[in-house]
C-alpha cells in the first residue's frame, strides 16, 4: 500500500552472483523500465547485492506492477543469450484522495423559483469513502456517488444580494 506523492523505495536483492561488475538490474513499473542500475563492487567472487530505486507513485500508478529483472553480461566469450531472472510482480494499492468528475460540456441548468435542482456530486479515489467505524480497502478506483442535494432555487434578486 502506497499514497499518492510520497516517496517509496523499491529493493532488488541479489543472491550469489559474479562477477557483480556484469550484472544489470533493471526496475519496471508494468513493460515500462524505471532504471537501470549496475554494481559498483570489482570482486570477482559471488556475492549478494541489493539495489534500490525511489519512486514517487501518483494515482494512474493504482494497479500498476512493479517488479526487477537481472541480466547477466558476459561478453563474447559468455552464453549467447545472458542469463535473466525476473522477480515476482507486485501490485501498488495507490491511496489518493477524492476527485471530483465533472462533464466535459456541463449542461446549462435553467431553474424558476420555488422549483427543486438535484445535483450529483461523484468522485474517484482510493480507498472508496468509508463511514467512522468502518474501514473498507479498494484496491482499484470506485466511483462514488454521494448523496443527491436538494436545494431551493433562490429568486434572481435575492442570488445577486447574496453575492
Amino acid at each position: 500500500m502506497m499514497f499518492e506523492n510520497q516517496q517509496y523505495t523499491l529493493q532488488c536483492s541479489v543472491q550469489n552472483v559474479a562477477p557483480v561488475q556484469s550484472l544489470t538490474v533493471t526496475f519496471y513499473r508494468g513493460n515500462t523500465a524505471l532504471g537501470h542500475l549496475q554494481s559498483n563492487s570489482e570482486q570477482k567472487k559471488p556475492v549478494n547485492e541489493t539495489f534500490t530505486l525511489n519512486i514517487t507513485p501518483s494515482r494512474e500508478h493504482d494497479g500498476a506492477q512493479y517488479w526487477c529483472e537481472t541480466k547477466l553480461e558476459l561478453g563474447p566469450d559468455g552464453p549467447q543469450r545472458p542469463p535473466v531472472v525476473t522477480s515476482e510482480k507486485l501490485p501498488a494499492i495507490v491511496h489518493y484522495g477524492p476527485e471530483l468528475k465533472e462533464p466535459p460540456n456541463p449542461d446549462v441548468i435553467t431553474i424558476t423559483e420555488g422549483d427543486t435542482l438535484h445535483l450529483n456530486c461523484s468522485s474517484v479515489e482510493t480507498p472508496a469513502p468509508h463511514t467512522p467505524g468502518h474501514f473498507q480497502q479498494i484496491v482499484l478506483p470506485t466511483v462514488s456517488a454521494f448523496s443527491l442535494l436538494n436545494l431551493s432555487a433562490l429568486s434572481m434578486k435575492d442570488s445577486i444580494s447574496a453575492l
